[in-house]
């Protein structure tokens, strides 16, 4: 099922909006990863404090791979404090201190920042029109209702959905009556 999920969603980015996601996507994984390289030596920081102050006294803190998936999960979850106050009072505001300005305040939410960077700078150099992007009330009903539905309400021919839309239309037929009058006087 993934597989087959993965190779749809890889052939539909010939639409315009799920290629920039696309776009998005690959830049924001590889920002990830160089962020990454900042990151997780403050995680593994963060996993040695925890581990050197709490081991004897913790259980989520009495191994270093238990105490990583501890720290790891403190971005998220709350931790029992009550404990790690009994046992260290002065470490324990001074370690939630740190980890909630540097790990939780900076570093998580930057993941953040890099997908909205990511997203802006897709969104620029891909460029997006925002009358091309957008609909008529016309073409979203279009879309919306059976064929004969459609016509049956509007009056009009289905299929307006797969146009550009009325205001083009009417603009190329202008364009095509002025040729015609521009040629009349050269007879």
């Amino acid at each position: 099922f993934f597989i087959c999920m993965l190779r749809w969603s890889m052939f539909m980015r010939i639409a315009r909006p799920i290629y920039r996601f696309w776009k998005m996507f690959a830049r924001s994984v590889r920002l990830f990863g160089y962020f990454c390289i900042v990151f997780v030596p403050v995680l593994l920081g963060v996993t040695f404090l925890a581990n050197a102050i709490w081991q004897p006294y913790v259980y989520d803190f009495n191994s270093w791979p238990s105490a990583f998936v501890t720290a790891s999960l403190l971005i998220e979850e709350p931790l029992q404090v009550d404990t790690l106050y009994e046992r260290s009072p002065t470490w324990t505001l001074l370690f939630l201190l740190y980890y909630f300005f540097v790990v939780t305040a900076f570093f998580a939410n930057s993941f953040l920042a890099i997908t909205v960077h990511s997203y802006f700078e897709v969104s620029l150099i891909e460029g997006s029109d925002a009358a091309d992007d957008t609909w008529d009330k016309d073409q979203w009903l279009d879309w919306m209702l059976w064929n004969r539905v459609y016509s049956y309400f509007t009056g009009n021919e289905p299929g307006s959905c797969l146009r550009e839309g009325p205001e083009s239309a009417d603009e190329d037929e202008d364009e095509d009556d002025g040729d015609e009058e521009e040629d009349e006087p050269d007879k």
